[in-house]
């Protein structure tokens, strides 16, 4: 379940849901892998902003579980894109 959220992804998750996770619990997984300098680039507001856009797609879907897991999503995924705009302030004002 590790990755951005697309159909399949929901299609995995609501399998979880059926199989008794929690919600938090399989948002959080998608967040597991390999998120490297190569994958981010910069400070990483664009990229957590896309994961962000995913989940935020994903409330949409008529399953209600599912648009639970996409606002838990969403949910962790701001809170990566406003830790990376706050690095990018901190190295405007103080350099790296």
């Amino acid at each position: 379940m590790t990755g951005k959220p697309d159909a399949r992804w929901a299609e995995l998750a609501e399998v979880a849901l059926d199989q008794g996770l929690e919600a938090e619990e399989i948002a959080q997984a998608a967040f597991r892998g390999h998120h490297t300098i190569r994958t981010i680039r910069g400070h990483g507001r664009d990229y957590w902003g896309e994961w962000h856009e995913a989940f935020e797609a994903l409330e949409s879907d008529p399953r209600p579980g599912i648009q639970v897991v996409a606002r838990c999503g969403k949910e962790i995924a701001l809170a990566l894109v406003r830790d990376s705009q706050a690095r990018e302030r901190r190295e405007q004002l103080f350099g790296r």
